[in-house]
C-alpha cells in the first residue's frame, strides 16, 4: 500500500518552500519505505510525523517492532531540526532499524557532521 501527500508551506517572511513530499509503501506488515523530497526542517517537520502517525496501526502502535528505510535522493534540504525528526518521526514503534538509502549530497554530508552516516545503506556492486 502506497500513499503519497505533497505539500507547498509558506513562511511568515512570504518565503513558498519548495513542495515537500512524503511517500510511505509498506513491505509487509514490519516495514516501511518512505520517501521524502524537499526540504524537511521545522516547517516540514511536523507534517512527516502527521503522515508517518496516519500510517500505524494498532499492533504497530503497541510497540510492534518495525525496520524505516528512508530513500532520500531528492531531499534537497535538511536542517538539525528536520534530522531530529527523521529519526524520532515513528515514535511509539520502537523501530529495530532505521536505514537510508540515496542521500542527497546535502543530507550526506549532515548525516557524516553528526556521526549517523553508518545508518547509510551504500549500493551493492555486483
Amino acid at each position: 500500500m502506497t500513499h503519497r501527500t505533497t505539500q507547498a508551506t509558506t513562511a511568515a517572511s512570504g518565503y513558498a518552500s519548495p513542495p515537500f513530499a512524503v511517500s510511505v509503501t509498506r513491505a509487509g506488515p514490519s516495514t516501511w519505505f518512505v520517501e521524502v523530497q524537499g526540504e524537511l526542517d521545522i516547517a516540514t517537520g511536523p507534517i512527516l510525523r502527521e503522515h508517518l502517525e496516519a500510517h500505524k496501526t494498532p499492533s504497530e502502535a503497541n510497540g510492534h517492532p518495525l525496520n524505516v528505510i528512508y530513500t532520500l535522493p531528492e531531499l534537497e534540504f535538511m536542517d538539525s531540526t528536520g534530522l531530529h525528526t527523521l529519526l524520532t518521526a515513528v515514535d511509539g514503534l520502537a523501530p529495530e532499524t532505521i536505514t537510508i538509502r540515496e542521500p542527497s549530497r546535502q543530507v550526506r554530508r549532515l548525516l557524516e557532521l553528526v556521526g549517523l552516516d553508518s545508518m547509510i545503506e551504500e549500493p551493492r556492486h555486483s
